[in-house]
């Protein structure tokens, strides 16, 4: 149980139990804190985003404004294969690079694992990231989840990301400074200033390199970073670090250099400087493969002349594709083409594991394709289309088939944007939704145009998607699904970037509005600017939809089962918590043999399981997994309330976090009795109680069925005269089908009727007693509590029972260090400040008289989700979130 002295006032002196288990006002302030500060966390780093890319737009926009998209069609054309491949050889050199970051990184953390293995892994993650945007995070959860399974511990992997990112650092220091010193011309371009400053900021800038050098030479001794001893560098691994750094940076900057037209009058050393500032823009803007920013940076920096502009932004269209779009789509294909093998069988046993360790990335990989195909459907939607191919297709096709299917595209496109992450999240919806709109978006690609290339892309990603299938298996609606703020403005960015692309390619036309309703099977900017309109209202359609829908309320009441087979289930148990299962409000999920159960509620996404398993341990494992692979199925997090310390090692299997609540207080009955100084407050309780004609007795059966009306009126008047309302979950409530379930122990006046009561729980075996409700009337006398609940204890010994639980003290026993976790921190200034709304301490020593041993209580949840959890499960407790604030 939660709290058995739930139901008692809050602002009672110390000798009298607080009242009932309430989410006070300024906890319910804290959780609503929490969830806020974190929202606003998730905003933070992808405004600061959208508004770099927007700035890069506006610049693109004003130094483009005199041209057109014609001249960047024939100057792509123009573009031979010979720099298109060295372009392509470069870039494999670079990606080569990265390899030896990954490997070289495996050292260092001292992890061997095989070339290969490495190299797979560091591909798949780089050129995935490098996409996606947001590489250290994005790459750091990839390689934990290829790794985990081969022995590295999240510490590890954090020192591989720690040594890659510092690799590509050192060689952006180091490189920048060196092109400073040679050719610091660009940088005067970027922010005015003389060459001289730059040169000293170059020279700085070398300077800090030697500096660490030096300091990794004379360096023997670990450091330690946040607990964990990490040795220095050797002045052999930093000098490695800087070549595999200069090798990547430089090939990278190559790969762009040879797709240059030969008119522009740029160095490799200066294109070099620029190219650095490009990408250190576009690491700090975090817009998905810095789209835009990096284009934006080198068209301000490259400034070329007019009748260069068209060459030099088709070489940075090709860029885009040979440097980020070719790996992308390279690493995507790797995956699927092993995950097809694993499920046809074509792989040995060797390369099946692999697959196993990489599977985890399936869902990020087809996210990042419905983005690309999403993306590329819009803004082929706003571009107009190739003369000849069109031409050809007007003969055949009919004008009204050929707008319909322009417009659809862009909405496919939409869509997929949507759909990129419930594909995230595994949704098996999603898969088929997104199976069909790539279909549906192939065919509209080639009636709209013959848009070859386009439906080519959207076959690639529904056969990656097809052979992937059984990788989405969690079962939720779609229309429940909230997308985060990254995604938000990752739509919105696109959705912009094709209206700029709109804007850009019809220039000349003017007010766009007055085409609006032109349909003319030679004219392509109506149809554009119908299908920008429609993929711009489907997308604030989205988003309102996102902010006014209520939320969807959860079904509390308990799946349909034998009540029968849990009775059979709870009377075997010894735990006395297990009679909550009959409080009428869970939820229940048993073992495949049917000997246990876990009894649960939904609050939000969280799966809130009440308490261990009830039923033999030997059932405990499977029925764990099973609950946390079901709620991972449905979209959810698998929650456990209340686990004490004697059985954590069954929950920490599952990988999850692990946050004490407070401290359960049990009595051994076997000691207790009422002599000595210690009892004598007890003592005086019973002789008060007995003077003025009060008796205890414990009812069940018949006598029980008689007095229901009687206990029913005076909880209703406990409820009035408190202002509280029935908690529910971790506690029972009022219910006449509750209370039959067990005796109830109550106290009669001589002559006046009963006064007080509250409901038992036995445990079988002798095991142990709890009680859940106590309510008493209003002048029901002083220690009417103290009396009521020592004569449960008395009871409960003389009929054998070893242990006698008085519940939880909610954040009782909170370690007081200045490094404990911000959720213990936060509970212990509750404690301090927090007696106005709840007497913490004063529950803690109520219980303390009775002489108990306190137990650790804990909360296991899945990590990063705390606040959320905690938000989820009080209002779980409180009855609806409106019950948080109120008792």
């Amino acid at each position: 149980m939660a709290t058995s002295l739930d139901e008692d006032e809050t602002r009672r002196p110390a000798t009298e139990p607080p009242a009932g288990v309430v989410v006070a006002k300024d906890e319910a302030a804290s959780f609503r804190r929490a969830i806020l500060i974190e929202r606003l966390k998730g905003w933070g780093t992808p405004v600061v985003g959208c508004a770099l890319l927007a700035l890069s737009l506006w610049v693109l926009h004003d130094i483009l404004r005199h041209f057109h998209y014609a001249d960047l069609r024939a100057s792509v054309a123009a573009i031979g294969w010979p720099p298109i491949l060295a372009s392509l050889g470069l870039t494999a050199v670079s990606f080569a690079a990265l390899v030896g970051y990954e490997y070289f990184a495996m050292r260092f953390a001292g992890k061997r694992l095989s070339v290969g293995r490495t190299g797979l892994g560091a591909f798949i993650a780089q050129s995935i990231s490098h996409t996606t945007g947001f590489a250290a995070f994005v790459a750091t959860s990839l390689r934990y989840r290829i790794y985990a399974e081969r022995g590295l511990t999240l510490v590890d992997v954090a020192k591989v990301q720690a040594f890659f990112v510092f690799t590509l650092g050192l060689g952006l220091v180091t490189l920048g400074g060196i092109v400073l010193l040679i050719e610091p011309g660009f940088a005067g371009r970027l922010v005015p200033m003389p060459l001289g400053v730059w040169r000293g900021i170059g020279a700085a800038m070398v300077a800090l390199v030697i500096a660490y050098f030096l300091w990794s030479w004379r360096m023997h001794r670990p450091i330690r970073v946040f607990g964990e001893e990490i040795e220095p560098p050797r002045p052999s691994v930093t000098l490695l670090q800087i070549g595999l750094a200069f090798i990547d940076i430089m090939a990278a900057a190559g790969a762009m250099w040879v797709l240059m037209p030969a008119g522009l009058d740029v160095s490799y050393p200066d294109l070099l400087g620029m190219y650095l500032a490009a990408v250190l823009l576009g690491i700090v803007s975090h817009v998905p493969g810095a789209l835009g920013v990096l284009e934006g940076t080198m068209l301000l920096l490259l400034a070329p002349s007019q009748e260069l502009m068209a060459p030099v932004v088709a070489s940075l269209l090709l860029f885009r594709m040979t440097y980020y779009l070719a790996p992308f789509i390279a690493g995507s294909l790797s995956l699927a083409g092993l995950e097809f093998g694993r499920w046809r069988g074509f792989l040995d046993a060797a390369t099946t594991r692999t697959v196993t360790r990489i599977a985890p990335l399936i869902p990020v990989a087809a996210a990042g394709l419905a983005v690309l195909a999403g993306a590329i459907l819009l803004f082929s939607g706003v571009t107009p289309p190739i003369e000849a191919r069109f031409t050809a297709l007007s003969d055949i096709m009919p004008l009204p088939v050929i707008e319909l299917a322009h417009v659809a595209g862009s909405v496919i496109g939409v869509c997929l944007l949507l759909l990129a992450r419930p594909l995230y999240r595994r949704l098996a919806g999603a898969w088929t939704l997104a199976v069909g709109l790539l279909a549906a978006g192939m065919a509209a690609s080639l009636i709209k145009g013959f848009d070859f290339e386009e439906a080519t892309l959207c076959l690639v990603v529904l056969l990656i998607l097809l052979a992937c299938r059984p990788e989405f298996y969690r079962r939720s609606r779609l229309l429940d699904e909230r997308l985060s703020p990254g995604w938000w403005i990752a739509l919105a960015l696109i959705v912009g970037a094709s209206i700029w692309l709109l804007i850009f390619a019809y220039r000349h036309l003017g007010d766009p509005t007055s085409l609006l309703f032109t349909f003319d099977i030679d004219r392509n900017a109506p149809r554009s600017i119908r299908a920008v309109l429609v993929t711009v209202v489907m997308a604030l359609a989205a988003g309102v939809y996102q902010l006014v829908r209520p939320s969807r309320p959860q079904r509390l009441a308990p799946v349909d089962v034998d009540m029968g087979i849990i009775r059979q289930i709870v009377d075997a148990s010894p735990a006395a918590e297990a009679r909550l299962a009959f409080s009428g409000d869970k939820r229940f999920m048993f073992s495949s043999d049917g000997t246990a159960f876990i009894m649960y509620g939904l609050s939000g996404r969280s799966w809130v399981a009440m308490g261990e398993p009830v039923g033999p341990k030997k059932a405990w494992q499977e029925l764990l997994w099973a609950f946390h692979e079901e709620a991972d199925r449905h979209g959810g997090r698998s929650v456990f309330y209340e686990i004490g310390p004697d059985n954590l090692p069954f929950f920490l299997e599952l990988g999850h976090r692990i946050v004490k609540l407070g401290e359960r207080a049990r009595v051994p009955l076997e000691p207790f009795e009422l002599k000595g100084k210690r009892r004598q407050d007890l003592r005086t309780a019973i002789n008060r109680a007995q003077k003025s004609g009060l008796s205890f007795e414990v009812v069940e059966g018949e006598a029980l069925e008689a007095i229901l009306p009687e206990i029913e009126a005076i909880s209703d008047a406990w409820l009035a005269a408190h202002n509280a309302r029935e908690k529910r979950f971790s506690l029972g409530y009022f219910s006449k089908d509750y209370l039959r379930s067990g005796p109830v122990a109550i106290v009669r006046r001589e002559g006046n009727g009963i006064v007080a009561f509250c409901n038992l729980w036995l445990g079988a075996q002798g095991e142990e007693c709890s009680i859940d409700l106590m309510r008493f009337e209003r002048d029901a006398g002083p220690g009417i509590m103290d009396y009521l609940m020592t004569e449960c204890l008395l009871w409960a010994k003389a009929r054998g029972y070893r242990w006698f639980d008085l519940g939880m003290a909610p954040l009782s026993g909170l370690p007081d260090h200045k490094l404990a976790p911000l959720w213990t921190r936060l509970g212990r200034l509750m404690v301090r400040h927090g007696a106005h709304f709840y007497n913490f301490n004063g529950l803690r020593s109520f219980k303390a008289k009775f002489d108990p041993v306190w137990e650790p209580a804990y909360l296991i949840f899945p990590d990063g989700s705390l606040p959320l959890v905690l938000a989820d499960t009080a209002a779980l407790i409180a009855g609806g979130w409106s019950g948080i604030v109120r008792k």
